[in-house]
């Protein structure tokens, strides 16, 4: 008789929401933290991939604004142990000296508030290796038990994904920006020695200044890489139906998740350039029954998509957020776009400092889109809908 356990992982959630903005123009240096859909973009911190979806007359205004507005992120490869975090000018300049002041009115935030943070991660697989990452002066230490032991540092059981009541990894979350965190206190000093004495190997990360002021990171001689966009034209697309139903209806809750599925299974399908979306697209409905209920006001569009890989920081993805919002003006009925970002599925935390639970996709991510007016004479507020992937493990708020 074979034994498998109980090795059942929940399935992973997305968290729709829809609304509107009074807000039509977003200041693309002092972008909102606190109203959706900005809040979803500022609580998540690691991505990989980010990629827009639009139409081609609203990309024929918006390709120069990206390029004049959208830099490049500079990010770097560079090997270090955990022990050189904490030592000179780069303890002083990335981590103590690195702030997020306190979100001005309409909880927006100003670039210049973002000096000296830094965001890093480590080599290694969540759930296999122990691995590491820092950002907001917070560093995560996803730590087998045997080196959890040997440490001996204060942490709390991970999530994972191994049978029920198995507590085979740890998490330590160490917050270096705290007045006690410095050499010569005795918690501190503790940290150093672990560092020193068992967390000594040095790994690969990937690191990342928000706001580059400081050129510390040079004498680790990192190797600097840039994420360009790849645009791809994607032919004549059919288009679902972009809006959501009346709330007055009596079916609105069973309608709006049909509608909500509808179109996020649509711009997965954009995603992974499946033909069946195309227009001219004639497939035997023995072997794909998949159809787009077109919308009635744009039933087919040219479609647009352009992506960007590296490590994206959720202050770069606001701002490239802002600059669509901004340039679709004056776009209708192709004032709408779709912005899909993806997560690291290796890093030990994913929405703001919820754990990252090790499942076996890693789960996290989000797509924001803005939807047309509905007509000419409609409210000018900007409507969204937001879409937010959480993997089974994870945590959410």
């Amino acid at each position: 008789m074979f034994d498998f356990g109980d090795k059942k992982i929940p399935e992973p959630k997305s968290y729709v929401t829809h609304g509107t903005l009074s807000r039509s123009w977003i200041d693309r240096d002092q972008v909102p933290t606190r109203p959706k859909p900005f809040s979803t973009i500022d609580s998540h911190p690691f991505n990989h991939t980010a990629e827009l979806v639009l139409p081609e007359e609203l990309y024929e205004l918006l390709g120069q604004k990206l390029d004049q507005d959208i830099a490049p992120v500079k990010y770097s490869r560079v090997i270090l142990a955990l022990s050189q975090l904490l030592e000179g000018d780069f303890f002083t300049q990335y981590i103590k000296i690195g702030r997020t002041k306190s979100p001005k009115k309409y909880g927006s935030r100003h670039l210049s508030d973002l000096a000296g943070n830094v965001l890093m991660l480590s080599e290694g697989r969540l759930g296999v290796d122990n691995v590491y990452s820092l950002n907001d002066g917070i560093l995560r230490l996803s730590l087998d038990k045997e080196t959890y032991e040997r440490a001996g540092l204060v942490g709390k059981p991970a999530v994972t994904a191994g049978k029920r009541g198995t507590r085979a990894r740890w998490l330590v979350e160490i917050n270096l920006r705290l007045p006690s965190m410095l050499h010569g206190k005795k918690g501190f000093e503790r940290i150093v020695w672990s560092f020193k004495n068992v967390l000594t190997d040095p790994l690969t990360w990937l690191f990342l200044d928000i706001a580059p002021g400081s050129d510390v990171i040079k004498k680790h001689h990192p190797i600097t890489r840039e994420s360009m966009a790849k645009v791809n034209h994607l032919g004549n697309l059919k288009v679902p139906v972009l809006h959501p139903p009346e709330k007055s209806l009596a079916t609105f809750r069973d309608e709006f998740s049909d509608y909500a599925l509808n179109l996020q299974e649509w711009l997965a399908l954009i995603s992974v350039e499946s033909p069946r979306i195309m227009v001219e697209d004639k497939i035997d409905p023995f072997l794909s029954r998949y159809d787009v209920e077109q919308d009635l006001t744009v039933p087919e569009a040219k479609m647009i998509r352009i992506k960007w890989k590296g490590m994206l920081p959720a202050r770069w993805i606001a701002q490239l957020f802002a600059v669509c919002i901004n340039s679709s003006k004056g776009a209708e009925p192709m004032a709408w776009f779709a912005l899909t970002v993806h997560g690291f599925r290796n890093s030990p935390v994913s929405w703001k400092r919820a754990q990252h639970g090790d499942s076996l996709h890693g789960e996290n991510g989000y797509t924001v889109m803005k939807l047309p007016r509905r007509s000419k004479d409609d409210d000018p507020s900007l409507e969204y809908v937001v879409w937010e992937l959480v993997g089974g493990l994870d945590g959410h708020s």
